[in-house]
């Protein structure tokens, strides 16, 4: 039976609603490398590093498939600007150690590192920055597969009511009121009152059936794995920029020594370079 023929049969009953798996697609190379970007205020799906939409709403309803336990941490030598995705100088998954291929590693652990220090960011910061890696479901559109969101700092830790919260005070909110995270659905908004991009999140309702059998199958796939263990840069597939080298030395072989005649001075000569050493001896001298 060949290629063609396989598939021009009809499906068993039992694949006919089964999609194409994450393992097929990245055998196949056509793997999506998907996030949701909240870069000036606005919450935009970014597909291999492309920017395909955005939303003018300040608000967007996921479900949360996976979390990382641990906070994430990473480190950018240059400046930050919104507009350019690069990798970061240092980072580290786990929030202990810095990552194993982090190029400019700037200590053996988080703990004691030089960016872990109050005043070393501006304004007080530390230049070190928190972050908190989500994988998640569109509400609207359960079935279309993972996404990554990268939290902020101040998204993970600020404080709020009952209907606003950061991240870490909306996670203990849902698990205190005996519910899995999976199990509602997350609104997540703008913060108003701040001038960078600061989410705040509440629980707007519980997932119907797709929403539910997507968060699950999805948070416990490879790709939700590989959303949490990736920098933002990485999902987006950017390399780091290769060193400038320096231009090679040239060898340059010394000159031979000239040896020159030595010049027998005359007696008066000789007189001559004796007075002009005692003046400098007692120019010395009177400096002392």
């Amino acid at each position: 039976m060949s290629n063609v023929t396989v598939f021009q049969q009809d499906l068993p009953d039992f694949l006919k609603h089964t999609e194409v798996d994450e393992m097929t697609k990245a055998l196949a190379g056509g793997t999506q490398n998907r996030r949701i970007s909240i870069r000036g205020g606005r919450f935009r799906l970014v597909i291999n590093g492309e920017e395909v939409s955005k939303t003018d709403k300040p608000e967007l309803d996921v479900i949360i498939a996976a979390g990382r336990k641990e906070n994430s941490r990473i480190f950018y030598a240059k400046a930050y600007n919104p507009k350019e995705i690069t990798p970061p100088d240092c980072w580290s998954d786990d929030g202990v150690t810095p990552h194993a291929k982090a190029e400019n590693r700037q200590a053996d652990s988080c703990a004691n590192c030089p960016q872990n220090i109050a005043g070393s960011g501006t304004n007080g910061t530390r230049a070190c920055r928190y972050q908190k890696r989500l994988a998640v479901v569109l509400a609207n559109d359960p079935t279309n597969g993972l996404f990554q969101l990268t939290l902020p700092s101040q998204s993970i830790f600020a404080k709020g009511d009952m209907d606003s919260m950061g991240f870490d005070q909306y996670a203990k909110y849902v698990a205190g009121n005996g519910k899995s995270i999976n199990m509602v659905v997350t609104r997540m908004s703008f913060d108003g009152d701040s001038d960078v991009p600061v989410l705040k999140f509440r629980a707007v309702g519980y997932v119907n059936r797709d929403q539910y059998e997507a968060a699950v199958e999805g948070g416990n796939s490879p790709e939700a794995q590989r959303m949490l263990s990736s920098t933002v840069a990485q999902v987006d597939n950017v390399k780091a920029l290769p060193k400038a080298q320096a231009a090679p030395v040239q060898a340059v072989e010394p000159e031979e020594p000239v040896k020159r005649p030595s010049k027998k001075l005359e007696p008066s000569e000789v007189v001559e370079k004796k007075r002009n050493l005692s003046a400098v001896l007692d120019a010395w001298g009177d400096d002392n």
